[in-house]
Protein backbone atom coordinates (compact mmCIF):
# COMPACT_ATOMS: atom_id res chain seq x y z
CA UNK A 1 0.00 0.00 0.00
CA UNK A 2 0.58 3.78 -0.28
CA UNK A 3 1.75 4.30 -4.18
CA UNK A 4 -1.56 4.82 -5.10
CA UNK A 5 -3.21 6.69 -7.80
CA UNK A 6 -3.22 9.76 -5.51
CA UNK A 7 -0.20 9.34 -4.00
CA UNK A 8 1.68 9.31 -7.44
CA UNK A 9 -0.07 12.54 -8.54
CA UNK A 10 -0.45 14.39 -5.49
CA UNK A 11 3.56 13.65 -5.11
CA UNK A 12 3.96 14.85 -8.92
CA UNK A 13 1.95 18.03 -8.20
CA UNK A 14 4.51 18.81 -4.96
CA UNK A 15 7.46 18.39 -7.54
CA UNK A 16 6.45 20.31 -10.05
CA UNK A 17 5.71 22.99 -7.35
CA UNK A 18 8.84 22.53 -5.76
CA UNK A 19 11.49 21.21 -8.21
CA UNK A 20 10.61 22.32 -11.72
CA UNK A 21 13.01 24.60 -13.28
CA UNK A 22 15.75 24.24 -10.61
CA UNK A 23 18.61 22.65 -11.31
CA UNK A 24 20.48 19.69 -9.72
CA UNK A 25 23.65 20.41 -8.09
CA UNK A 26 24.17 17.47 -6.21
CA UNK A 27 23.61 13.75 -6.87
CA UNK A 28 24.46 10.70 -5.41
CA UNK A 29 23.39 7.17 -4.48
CA UNK A 30 24.01 3.56 -3.99
CA UNK A 31 21.93 0.78 -5.45
CA UNK A 32 19.29 1.78 -2.94
CA UNK A 33 19.35 5.25 -2.20
CA UNK A 34 19.42 8.70 -4.74
CA UNK A 35 19.53 11.98 -3.38
CA UNK A 36 19.63 15.50 -5.55
CA UNK A 37 19.94 18.41 -4.24
CA UNK A 38 18.60 21.67 -5.86
CA UNK A 39 20.12 24.86 -6.87
CA UNK A 40 16.62 26.44 -4.82
CA UNK A 41 17.10 24.71 -1.57
CA UNK A 42 14.96 21.88 -2.28
CA UNK A 43 15.69 18.02 -3.19
CA UNK A 44 14.67 14.63 -4.02
CA UNK A 45 15.33 11.58 -1.85
CA UNK A 46 14.61 7.79 -3.73
CA UNK A 47 14.62 4.72 -1.99
CA UNK A 48 14.73 1.74 -3.92
CA UNK A 49 13.91 -2.09 -3.78
CA UNK A 50 10.47 -3.69 -1.75
CA UNK A 51 10.34 -1.13 0.78
CA UNK A 52 10.80 1.93 -1.80
CA UNK A 53 9.61 5.15 -1.10
CA UNK A 54 10.31 8.53 -2.96
CA UNK A 55 9.77 11.89 -1.31
CA UNK A 56 11.07 15.69 -1.03
CA UNK A 57 13.52 17.34 0.89
CA UNK A 58 11.32 19.79 1.58
CA UNK A 59 14.08 22.44 1.84
CA UNK A 60 16.16 20.91 4.64
CA UNK A 61 19.39 18.75 4.47
CA UNK A 62 18.48 14.66 4.09
CA UNK A 63 18.25 13.06 7.14
CA UNK A 64 21.69 10.77 6.22
CA UNK A 65 24.21 12.89 4.72
CA UNK A 66 26.92 10.01 5.52
CA UNK A 67 24.73 7.60 3.21
CA UNK A 68 24.64 10.17 0.00
CA UNK A 69 26.76 7.18 -1.92
CA UNK A 70 29.00 7.51 -4.63
CA UNK A 71 28.22 10.84 -6.79
CA UNK A 72 26.03 10.21 -9.98
CA UNK A 73 27.39 12.52 -13.14
CA UNK A 74 24.57 12.14 -15.59
CA UNK A 75 22.22 13.91 -13.11
CA UNK A 76 24.27 16.80 -11.99
CA UNK A 77 23.68 20.02 -13.67
CA UNK A 78 20.32 18.80 -15.12
CA UNK A 79 17.62 21.16 -15.04
CA UNK A 80 13.97 20.08 -13.81
CA UNK A 81 11.89 20.96 -16.97
CA UNK A 82 8.71 19.03 -16.33
CA UNK A 83 7.17 16.40 -13.64
CA UNK A 84 4.39 14.25 -14.15
CA UNK A 85 2.54 10.82 -13.12
CA UNK A 86 1.92 8.54 -15.53
CA UNK A 87 -2.52 8.00 -16.13
CA UNK A 88 -2.27 4.30 -15.97
CA UNK A 89 0.54 2.90 -14.57
CA UNK A 90 2.36 3.70 -11.05
CA UNK A 91 5.10 5.76 -13.27
CA UNK A 92 6.57 8.80 -11.94
CA UNK A 93 8.20 10.72 -14.86
CA UNK A 94 10.60 14.02 -14.24
CA UNK A 95 11.63 15.43 -17.91
CA UNK A 96 15.34 16.68 -17.47
CA UNK A 97 17.76 18.65 -19.93
CA UNK A 98 21.42 19.26 -19.67
CA UNK A 99 23.60 21.39 -22.46
CA UNK A 100 25.51 18.15 -24.08
CA UNK A 101 29.52 18.56 -24.80
CA UNK A 102 28.46 20.84 -28.07
CA UNK A 103 26.52 23.32 -25.69
CA UNK A 104 23.34 22.39 -27.31
CA UNK A 105 20.20 21.30 -24.90
CA UNK A 106 20.16 17.11 -24.52
CA UNK A 107 16.89 15.56 -22.83
CA UNK A 108 16.37 12.54 -20.93
CA UNK A 109 13.57 11.30 -18.78
CA UNK A 110 14.23 10.11 -14.91
CA UNK A 111 11.52 7.67 -14.93
CA UNK A 112 10.48 5.88 -11.31
CA UNK A 113 8.81 2.69 -11.16
CA UNK A 114 6.81 2.83 -7.88
CA UNK A 115 5.60 -0.94 -8.50
CA UNK A 116 5.70 -3.35 -5.42
CA UNK A 117 7.41 -5.21 -4.52
CA UNK A 118 10.57 -3.65 -6.70
CA UNK A 119 11.07 -0.01 -7.00
CA UNK A 120 13.47 0.92 -9.92
CA UNK A 121 14.48 4.13 -11.06
CA UNK A 122 16.16 4.77 -14.86
CA UNK A 123 17.76 7.66 -16.87
CA UNK A 124 16.36 7.40 -20.41
CA UNK A 125 17.20 8.84 -23.45
CA UNK A 126 14.71 11.18 -25.27
CA UNK A 127 16.42 11.56 -28.74
CA UNK A 128 17.08 7.11 -28.69
CA UNK A 129 14.71 5.34 -25.90
CA UNK A 130 17.39 3.92 -24.52
CA UNK A 131 18.50 3.40 -20.72
CA UNK A 132 21.25 5.54 -19.67
CA UNK A 133 21.34 4.51 -16.43
CA UNK A 134 19.33 2.17 -13.87
CA UNK A 135 18.66 1.58 -10.02
CA UNK A 136 17.36 -1.16 -8.29
CA UNK A 137 17.48 -1.51 -4.34
CA UNK A 138 17.64 -5.57 -4.69
CA UNK A 139 19.26 -7.55 -7.73
CA UNK A 140 19.83 -6.34 -10.48
CA UNK A 141 17.71 -3.63 -13.07
CA UNK A 142 14.75 -4.72 -14.59
CA UNK A 143 16.74 -3.24 -17.79
CA UNK A 144 20.28 -2.93 -18.58
CA UNK A 145 22.58 0.22 -19.91
CA UNK A 146 22.04 0.30 -23.49
CA UNK A 147 18.65 -1.63 -23.66
CA UNK A 148 15.57 0.49 -24.96
CA UNK A 149 12.79 1.53 -22.07
CA UNK A 150 9.93 -0.60 -21.86
CA UNK A 151 7.50 0.02 -19.14
CA UNK A 152 6.66 -3.07 -16.94
CA UNK A 153 3.70 -5.16 -17.73
CA UNK A 154 1.54 -4.66 -14.93
CA UNK A 155 -1.79 -6.25 -16.48
CA UNK A 156 -5.13 -4.57 -17.89
CA UNK A 157 -6.49 -2.04 -15.55
CA UNK A 158 -9.34 0.35 -15.92
CA UNK A 159 -9.24 3.36 -15.68
CA UNK A 160 -12.28 5.79 -14.27
CA UNK A 161 -13.41 8.89 -16.64
CA UNK A 162 -11.74 6.78 -19.95
CA UNK A 163 -13.07 2.98 -19.65
CA UNK A 164 -17.02 2.42 -18.89
CA UNK A 165 -19.24 1.15 -16.27
CA UNK A 166 -19.54 -1.73 -18.54
CA UNK A 167 -15.85 -2.27 -19.39
CA UNK A 168 -15.65 -3.29 -15.36
CA UNK A 169 -19.03 -5.37 -15.54
CA UNK A 170 -17.17 -7.46 -18.15
CA UNK A 171 -14.11 -7.79 -16.01
CA UNK A 172 -15.31 -8.95 -13.02
CA UNK A 173 -17.58 -11.64 -14.66
CA UNK A 174 -17.67 -14.55 -12.59
CA UNK A 175 -15.62 -13.14 -10.07
CA UNK A 176 -16.52 -12.34 -6.14
CA UNK A 177 -16.84 -8.32 -6.04
CA UNK A 178 -14.72 -8.17 -3.00
CA UNK A 179 -12.94 -4.98 -2.07
CA UNK A 180 -9.42 -6.75 -3.01
CA UNK A 181 -11.20 -8.03 -6.78
CA UNK A 182 -12.08 -4.28 -7.13
CA UNK A 183 -8.92 -2.84 -6.38
CA UNK A 184 -6.96 -5.34 -8.95
CA UNK A 185 -9.25 -4.56 -11.85
CA UNK A 186 -8.70 -0.28 -11.67
CA UNK A 187 -5.58 1.86 -12.06
CA UNK A 188 -3.92 2.52 -9.14
CA UNK A 189 -6.65 1.24 -6.33
CA UNK A 190 -5.57 -0.41 -3.08
CA UNK A 191 -8.29 -2.25 -0.42
CA UNK A 192 -8.56 1.69 1.22
CA UNK A 193 -9.02 3.63 -1.61
CA UNK A 194 -11.52 0.76 -2.49
CA UNK A 195 -13.29 1.01 0.56
CA UNK A 196 -13.67 4.79 0.29
CA UNK A 197 -15.00 4.36 -3.44
CA UNK A 198 -17.55 1.83 -1.56
CA UNK A 199 -18.38 4.67 1.18
CA UNK A 200 -18.88 7.37 -1.54
CA UNK A 201 -21.08 4.47 -3.45
CA UNK A 202 -23.32 3.59 -0.50
CA UNK A 203 -22.46 0.09 -0.51
CA UNK A 204 -21.71 -2.01 2.43
CA UNK A 205 -18.45 -4.40 2.17
CA UNK A 206 -19.30 -8.20 3.04
CA UNK A 207 -22.68 -7.75 1.06
CA UNK A 208 -22.90 -9.73 -2.40
CA UNK A 209 -22.64 -6.60 -5.49
CA UNK A 210 -25.37 -6.54 -8.32
CA UNK A 211 -24.35 -5.66 -11.56
CA UNK A 212 -26.50 -2.08 -10.95
CA UNK A 213 -23.81 -1.76 -7.49
CA UNK A 214 -20.86 -2.50 -9.90
CA UNK A 215 -21.93 0.73 -11.88
CA UNK A 216 -22.82 2.83 -8.81
CA UNK A 217 -19.05 2.07 -7.78
CA UNK A 218 -17.77 2.85 -10.93
CA UNK A 219 -19.51 6.42 -10.65
CA UNK A 220 -18.57 6.86 -7.45
CA UNK A 221 -15.00 6.49 -8.64
CA UNK A 222 -14.98 8.29 -11.43
CA UNK A 223 -15.51 11.59 -9.38
CA UNK A 224 -12.89 10.19 -7.19
CA UNK A 225 -10.57 10.28 -9.75
CA UNK A 226 -11.73 13.57 -11.52
CA UNK A 227 -10.70 15.34 -8.50
CA UNK A 228 -7.73 17.88 -9.13
CA UNK A 229 -4.53 16.62 -7.88
CA UNK A 230 -3.55 18.42 -4.37
CA UNK A 231 -0.43 18.04 -2.34
CA UNK A 232 -1.41 16.26 0.69
CA UNK A 233 -1.40 13.25 2.47
CA UNK A 234 -2.71 11.21 5.44
CA UNK A 235 -1.08 8.66 7.88
CA UNK A 236 -2.94 5.84 9.18
CA UNK A 237 -2.68 2.54 11.03
CA UNK A 238 -3.44 -0.67 10.24
CA UNK A 239 -2.63 -3.82 11.95
CA UNK A 240 0.07 -2.17 13.58
CA UNK A 241 1.63 -0.87 10.68
CA UNK A 242 1.43 2.55 9.35
CA UNK A 243 0.51 3.82 5.86
CA UNK A 244 0.55 6.83 3.76
CA UNK A 245 -1.59 7.97 0.85
CA UNK A 246 -2.42 11.14 -1.21
CA UNK A 247 -6.17 10.12 -0.26
CA UNK A 248 -7.83 10.82 2.96
CA UNK A 249 -9.51 7.20 3.69
CA UNK A 250 -13.38 7.62 4.85
CA UNK A 251 -13.55 4.45 7.07
CA UNK A 252 -10.01 5.27 9.19
CA UNK A 253 -8.70 7.54 11.64
CA UNK A 254 -5.90 9.57 9.76
CA UNK A 255 -3.57 12.24 10.57
CA UNK A 256 -3.23 14.54 7.49
CA UNK A 257 -0.27 16.58 6.38
CA UNK A 258 -0.13 19.77 4.21
CA UNK A 259 1.94 18.02 2.03
CA UNK A 260 2.51 14.00 0.58
CA UNK A 261 6.19 13.70 1.22
CA UNK A 262 5.44 15.01 4.96
CA UNK A 263 3.31 11.56 5.00
CA UNK A 264 6.00 9.69 3.34
CA UNK A 265 8.55 10.56 5.53
CA UNK A 266 6.47 10.00 8.39
CA UNK A 267 5.89 6.13 7.64
CA UNK A 268 9.45 5.48 5.64
CA UNK A 269 12.12 7.71 7.29
CA UNK A 270 14.42 5.00 9.22
CA UNK A 271 14.95 6.01 12.90
CA UNK A 272 18.96 7.00 13.39
CA UNK A 273 20.70 3.83 14.27
CA UNK A 274 17.99 1.24 13.07
CA UNK A 275 16.64 -1.62 14.78
CA UNK A 276 19.28 -3.93 16.63
CA UNK A 277 19.91 -7.28 15.44
CA UNK A 278 19.69 -9.99 18.04
CA UNK A 279 20.63 -13.27 16.60
CA UNK A 280 21.59 -14.98 13.26
CA UNK A 281 18.34 -17.10 12.55
CA UNK A 282 15.82 -16.29 15.41
CA UNK A 283 14.83 -12.59 13.69
CA UNK A 284 14.00 -13.99 10.46
CA UNK A 285 11.01 -16.66 12.51
CA UNK A 286 10.08 -13.71 14.78
CA UNK A 287 9.47 -11.21 11.34
CA UNK A 288 7.32 -14.20 10.05
CA UNK A 289 5.57 -14.56 13.47
CA UNK A 290 4.93 -10.38 13.80
CA UNK A 291 3.92 -10.84 9.70
CA UNK A 292 0.91 -13.52 10.57
CA UNK A 293 0.26 -11.96 13.15
CA UNK A 294 -0.32 -8.57 11.40
CA UNK A 295 -2.47 -10.52 9.00
CA UNK A 296 -4.41 -11.56 11.72
CA UNK A 297 -5.29 -8.93 13.24
CA UNK A 298 -5.89 -6.79 9.55
CA UNK A 299 -8.71 -9.69 9.22
CA UNK A 300 -10.10 -8.86 12.42
CA UNK A 301 -10.18 -5.55 12.38
CA UNK A 302 -12.06 -5.84 8.91
CA UNK A 303 -14.61 -8.07 10.13
CA UNK A 304 -15.26 -5.80 13.04
CA UNK A 305 -15.60 -2.54 10.74
CA UNK A 306 -18.01 -4.82 8.39
CA UNK A 307 -20.22 -5.41 11.47
CA UNK A 308 -20.39 -1.64 11.39
CA UNK A 309 -23.28 -2.20 8.98
CA UNK A 310 -25.61 -4.19 11.47
CA UNK A 311 -27.91 -1.10 12.22
CA UNK A 312 -27.58 -0.42 8.05
CA UNK A 313 -28.62 -4.21 7.48
CA UNK A 314 -31.69 -4.18 10.41
CA UNK A 315 -33.16 -0.62 8.93
CA UNK A 316 -33.13 -2.16 5.43
CA UNK A 317 -34.99 -5.89 6.54
CA UNK A 318 -37.59 -3.50 8.46
CA UNK A 319 -38.02 -1.48 5.73
CA UNK A 320 -38.57 -4.25 3.46
CA UNK A 321 -41.13 -6.05 6.07
CA UNK A 322 -43.03 -2.84 6.65
CA UNK A 323 -43.32 -2.45 2.68
CA UNK A 324 -43.34 -6.39 1.86
CA UNK A 325 -46.51 -6.04 -0.59
CA UNK A 326 -44.46 -3.15 -2.47
CA UNK A 327 -41.59 -5.08 -3.54
CA UNK A 328 -42.09 -7.04 -6.92
CA UNK A 329 -40.41 -10.28 -7.07
CA UNK A 330 -37.24 -10.84 -9.17
CA UNK A 331 -36.43 -6.84 -8.23
CA UNK A 332 -32.97 -6.14 -7.57
CA UNK A 333 -33.76 -2.81 -5.66
CA UNK A 334 -36.73 -0.98 -4.31
CA UNK A 335 -37.52 2.34 -2.94
CA UNK A 336 -39.44 1.74 0.22
CA UNK A 337 -40.81 3.87 3.52
CA UNK A 338 -38.50 4.53 5.72
CA UNK A 339 -39.46 3.16 9.32
CA UNK A 340 -37.28 4.82 11.00
CA UNK A 341 -37.42 8.14 9.42
CA UNK A 342 -40.23 11.10 9.22
CA UNK A 343 -43.30 10.56 7.43
CA UNK A 344 -43.11 10.92 3.46
CA UNK A 345 -39.00 9.54 3.80
CA UNK A 346 -38.11 6.62 1.91
CA UNK A 347 -35.52 4.48 1.74
CA UNK A 348 -33.31 2.37 -1.21
CA UNK A 349 -33.48 -1.21 -0.49
CA UNK A 350 -30.89 -3.26 -2.54
CA UNK A 351 -32.20 -6.70 -2.94
CA UNK A 352 -31.10 -10.18 -4.34
CA UNK A 353 -33.38 -10.93 -7.20
CA UNK A 354 -32.90 -14.50 -6.77
CA UNK A 355 -34.98 -13.99 -3.02
CA UNK A 356 -38.59 -13.32 -2.14
CA UNK A 357 -38.99 -9.69 -0.31
CA UNK A 358 -39.73 -12.21 3.25
CA UNK A 359 -36.17 -14.27 1.94
CA UNK A 360 -34.47 -11.00 1.60
CA UNK A 361 -35.52 -9.85 5.16
CA UNK A 362 -34.61 -12.70 6.69
CA UNK A 363 -31.13 -12.64 5.29
CA UNK A 364 -30.84 -9.29 6.51
CA UNK A 365 -31.61 -9.99 10.00
CA UNK A 366 -29.39 -13.29 10.15
CA UNK A 367 -26.18 -10.51 8.74
CA UNK A 368 -27.64 -8.28 11.75
CA UNK A 369 -27.17 -11.24 14.57
CA UNK A 370 -23.88 -11.94 13.06
CA UNK A 371 -23.05 -8.52 13.00
CA UNK A 372 -24.01 -8.26 16.57
CA UNK A 373 -21.54 -11.33 17.71
CA UNK A 374 -18.78 -10.17 16.28
CA UNK A 375 -19.20 -6.95 17.64
CA UNK A 376 -19.13 -8.66 20.99
CA UNK A 377 -16.70 -10.72 20.52
CA UNK A 378 -13.77 -9.28 18.46
CA UNK A 379 -12.63 -6.43 20.08
CA UNK A 380 -11.14 -8.50 23.34
CA UNK A 381 -9.27 -10.63 20.65
CA UNK A 382 -7.60 -7.81 18.80
CA UNK A 383 -6.57 -6.33 22.37
CA UNK A 384 -4.95 -9.64 22.19
CA UNK A 385 -3.32 -9.60 19.10
CA UNK A 386 -2.66 -6.27 19.38
CA UNK A 387 -0.94 -6.83 22.89
CA UNK A 388 1.37 -9.51 20.76
CA UNK A 389 2.57 -7.94 17.85
CA UNK A 390 3.48 -5.04 20.35
CA UNK A 391 5.38 -7.36 22.68
CA UNK A 392 6.81 -8.39 19.25
CA UNK A 393 7.48 -5.39 18.05
CA UNK A 394 9.40 -4.66 21.15
CA UNK A 395 11.26 -7.42 21.53
CA UNK A 396 13.00 -7.15 17.79
CA UNK A 397 13.46 -3.34 17.94
CA UNK A 398 15.84 -3.82 21.36
CA UNK A 399 18.74 -5.99 21.99
CA UNK A 400 17.51 -9.97 23.33
CA UNK A 401 19.10 -12.50 24.94
CA UNK A 402 18.28 -15.89 22.62
CA UNK A 403 16.46 -17.30 25.42
CA UNK A 404 13.47 -14.96 25.25
CA UNK A 405 13.21 -14.70 21.93
CA UNK A 406 13.26 -18.76 21.89
CA UNK A 407 10.69 -18.54 24.34
CA UNK A 408 8.55 -15.81 23.16
CA UNK A 409 8.71 -17.82 19.65
CA UNK A 410 7.81 -21.15 21.62
CA UNK A 411 4.57 -19.65 23.00
CA UNK A 412 2.98 -17.60 20.81
CA UNK A 413 4.55 -18.44 17.15
CA UNK A 414 1.08 -18.89 14.83
CA UNK A 415 3.04 -22.28 12.84
CA UNK A 416 0.95 -25.04 14.02
CA UNK A 417 2.93 -27.76 13.52
CA UNK A 418 6.27 -26.36 16.04
CA UNK A 419 5.96 -29.03 18.74
CA UNK A 420 5.56 -32.18 15.55
CA UNK A 421 7.90 -32.83 12.78
CA UNK A 422 6.29 -31.72 9.72
CA UNK A 423 4.12 -34.43 7.85
CA UNK A 424 3.38 -34.48 3.97
CA UNK A 425 -0.22 -33.33 3.23
CA UNK A 426 -1.25 -37.04 1.80
CA UNK A 427 -0.58 -38.11 5.44
CA UNK A 428 -3.11 -36.21 6.89
CA UNK A 429 -5.98 -35.31 4.04
CA UNK A 430 -8.02 -37.91 2.86
CA UNK A 431 -10.18 -36.72 0.26
CA UNK A 432 -13.07 -38.38 -1.22
CA UNK A 433 -12.01 -40.58 -4.45
CA UNK A 434 -14.12 -41.52 -7.37
CA UNK A 435 -13.44 -42.53 -10.58
CA UNK A 436 -14.92 -41.00 -14.05
CA UNK A 437 -16.74 -43.66 -16.52
CA UNK A 438 -13.19 -42.93 -18.70
CA UNK A 439 -10.84 -43.49 -16.00
CA UNK A 440 -9.64 -40.38 -14.70
CA UNK A 441 -9.44 -39.91 -11.09
CA UNK A 442 -11.86 -37.79 -9.00
CA UNK A 443 -11.07 -36.07 -5.69
CA UNK A 444 -13.27 -34.05 -3.68
CA UNK A 445 -12.29 -32.18 0.07
CA UNK A 446 -14.11 -33.47 2.98
CA UNK A 447 -14.02 -29.83 4.63
CA UNK A 448 -12.40 -26.08 4.32
CA UNK A 449 -8.88 -27.57 5.75
CA UNK A 450 -8.77 -30.06 3.71
CA UNK A 451 -9.91 -28.12 0.54
CA UNK A 452 -7.10 -26.33 1.25
CA UNK A 453 -4.59 -28.75 1.48
CA UNK A 454 -6.22 -30.42 -1.86
CA UNK A 455 -6.21 -27.66 -3.74
CA UNK A 456 -2.64 -25.77 -2.69
CA UNK A 457 -0.90 -29.07 -2.25
CA UNK A 458 -1.55 -31.89 -3.36
CA UNK A 459 -3.20 -31.00 -6.69
CA UNK A 460 -0.95 -30.80 -10.10
CA UNK A 461 -0.59 -27.38 -11.53
CA UNK A 462 -2.40 -28.91 -14.89
CA UNK A 463 -5.15 -31.15 -12.80
CA UNK A 464 -8.61 -29.44 -13.06
CA UNK A 465 -10.35 -27.66 -10.31
CA UNK A 466 -13.93 -27.16 -9.92
CA UNK A 467 -16.58 -25.89 -7.27
CA UNK A 468 -20.07 -25.30 -7.32
CA UNK A 469 -20.85 -21.56 -7.87
CA UNK A 470 -22.47 -19.35 -5.26
CA UNK A 471 -23.04 -22.39 -2.93
CA UNK A 472 -20.39 -23.33 -0.21
CA UNK A 473 -19.11 -26.72 -0.92
CA UNK A 474 -16.24 -28.64 -1.49
CA UNK A 475 -13.58 -28.09 -3.45
CA UNK A 476 -13.05 -31.03 -6.52
CA UNK A 477 -9.93 -31.99 -8.93
CA UNK A 478 -9.97 -33.80 -11.50
CA UNK A 479 -6.47 -35.86 -11.69
CA UNK A 480 -3.99 -35.77 -14.74
CA UNK A 481 -2.08 -38.20 -13.64
CA UNK A 482 0.62 -37.79 -15.82
CA UNK A 483 -2.10 -37.50 -19.09
CA UNK A 484 -1.34 -35.32 -21.70
CA UNK A 485 -4.36 -35.24 -23.47
CA UNK A 486 -7.18 -32.58 -22.46
CA UNK A 487 -10.32 -34.53 -20.95
CA UNK A 488 -13.26 -35.29 -22.49
CA UNK A 489 -16.67 -32.70 -22.20
CA UNK A 490 -18.29 -36.36 -20.68
CA UNK A 491 -15.10 -36.36 -18.01
CA UNK A 492 -15.23 -32.65 -17.47
CA UNK A 493 -19.02 -32.93 -16.30
CA UNK A 494 -18.78 -35.81 -14.54
CA UNK A 495 -16.26 -34.15 -12.45
CA UNK A 496 -18.44 -31.25 -12.13
CA UNK A 497 -21.33 -33.22 -11.13
CA UNK A 498 -19.01 -34.33 -7.77
CA UNK A 499 -18.90 -30.84 -7.15
CA UNK A 500 -22.34 -29.78 -7.51
CA UNK A 501 -23.20 -32.91 -5.13
CA UNK A 502 -21.02 -32.33 -2.83
CA UNK A 503 -21.83 -28.73 -1.45
CA UNK A 504 -25.13 -27.02 -0.77
CA UNK A 505 -26.95 -26.63 -3.76
CA UNK A 506 -26.67 -30.56 -4.03
CA UNK A 507 -31.01 -30.72 -3.74
CA UNK A 508 -31.27 -28.45 -6.95
CA UNK A 509 -31.87 -30.46 -10.14
CA UNK A 510 -29.05 -28.49 -11.92
CA UNK A 511 -26.11 -26.72 -10.50
CA UNK A 512 -24.06 -24.03 -12.20
CA UNK A 513 -20.18 -25.19 -11.24
CA UNK A 514 -17.03 -22.90 -11.90
CA UNK A 515 -13.72 -24.84 -13.78
CA UNK A 516 -10.35 -23.51 -14.14
CA UNK A 517 -7.13 -25.00 -14.35
CA UNK A 518 -5.60 -25.64 -10.72
CA UNK A 519 -2.35 -23.25 -11.96
CA UNK A 520 -5.31 -20.36 -11.67
CA UNK A 521 -6.11 -20.94 -8.75
CA UNK A 522 -5.32 -19.04 -5.40
CA UNK A 523 -5.57 -18.05 -1.93
CA UNK A 524 -6.23 -14.49 -0.45
CA UNK A 525 -3.73 -13.34 1.58
CA UNK A 526 -4.92 -13.76 5.02
CA UNK A 527 -8.06 -15.50 3.76
CA UNK A 528 -9.80 -18.58 5.57
CA UNK A 529 -9.57 -22.34 5.27
CA UNK A 530 -11.26 -22.91 1.82
CA UNK A 531 -11.27 -19.56 0.62
CA UNK A 532 -9.94 -19.50 -3.50
CA UNK A 533 -9.65 -16.86 -6.06
CA UNK A 534 -9.66 -17.76 -9.55
CA UNK A 535 -8.54 -16.87 -13.22
CA UNK A 536 -9.74 -17.92 -16.26
CA UNK A 537 -12.61 -19.97 -15.03
CA UNK A 538 -15.34 -21.45 -17.05
CA UNK A 539 -19.15 -23.14 -15.93
CA UNK A 540 -20.83 -25.81 -16.47
CA UNK A 541 -24.75 -26.46 -15.76
CA UNK A 542 -25.04 -30.08 -14.19
CA UNK A 543 -26.98 -32.54 -12.04
CA UNK A 544 -25.61 -32.98 -8.86
CA UNK A 545 -24.33 -37.15 -8.94
CA UNK A 546 -21.76 -38.46 -7.62
CA UNK A 547 -19.51 -41.63 -9.72
CA UNK A 548 -18.29 -44.83 -8.33
CA UNK A 549 -15.44 -44.80 -5.66
CA UNK A 550 -12.32 -45.92 -6.19
CA UNK A 551 -9.88 -47.67 -4.40
CA UNK A 552 -7.95 -45.30 -2.07
CA UNK A 553 -5.12 -47.62 -2.03
CA UNK A 554 -4.80 -46.69 -6.13
CA UNK A 555 -3.08 -43.49 -6.58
Amino acid sequence: MGFDYFTIRNLAAELEAKVSGQQVLRASGTAAELNLEMAGGEGLHVALGRDGWVCCSAGRPLDRPDQLGVPEPLLVGARVEKVWADSRDRLLWLWLSRPDSQGQPSFAHFVLELIYPRFQAYLVSERSGRVLRGWAGTGRPRLTIGSQYAAPECGKRLLPGEDTEEDLVAALAGQPCTLRALAGKVVGMDEVVAAVVFAGAGLVPGESLTTEDLRGFWRAARALYRRPAEMGGAVWAVAGKEHFSGLIPATLPAETFASVSEAIRRVRQPSPGGPVAVTANAPGRLRGTLSRLRRRLAALEADLAAAGAADHCQKQAAAILAGITQVPRGADHAQLPDPYGLPGQTLLVQLDPRWSAAENAARLLKAVQRYRRRQEVLPARIRQVRQLVAEGEGILASPTDRDQLEGWLKKNSMNEDREHPRRPAEAVAHPRRYRTSSGWSVWAGRNNVENDLLSHRLAAQNDYWFHAHGYPGSHVVLRREGRKEEPSAQTLREAAGVAAFWSKGKTAKRVSVVYTLVKYVSKPRGGAPGQALLKREKSLMVEPRLLPEEDEGSV
